[in-house]
């Protein structure tokens, strides 16, 4: 199931992403950072990884400097990205426990 619907989410800018979606293994949260990075470039999200938390938290550009060979991203044992839309700072969270399988993309609660 992709991160993206056009339902429910009033702000025009980020009413493409929904509040909760569990990530079917690798290759989907491959296809979900592809995305987000696609956002980030476009200037709807910004990454807010190291802003939230900068003890814990991940950002983008570590994901995609961890990744090698087909698999563009690449991560720990753990994730925890943090995402803001430009316009209506509605935040996003991609976090879980990829070692087991366990990754939500939702929306964040401040």
């Amino acid at each position: 199931m992709p991160v993206f619907s056009r339902k429910g989410i009033d702000c025009p800018q980020c009413a493409e992403f929904k509040t909760r979606v569990k990530m079917e293994g690798a290759a989907h949260l491959q296809r979900t950072l592809c995305h987000v990075e696609n956002a980030v470039s476009l200037g709807i999200l910004r990454d807010m990884g190291k802003e939230i938390d900068p003890a814990w938290s991940e950002s983008l550009a570590e994901c995609r400097a961890l990744g090698s060979g087909r698999d563009r991203f690449g991560w720990y044992d753990s994730l925890s990205l943090y995402f803001e839309c430009t316009r209506c700072r509605r935040r996003y969270q991609l976090c879980g426990d990829t070692y087991h399988g366990n990754v939500w993309w939702e929306q964040a609660v401040r």
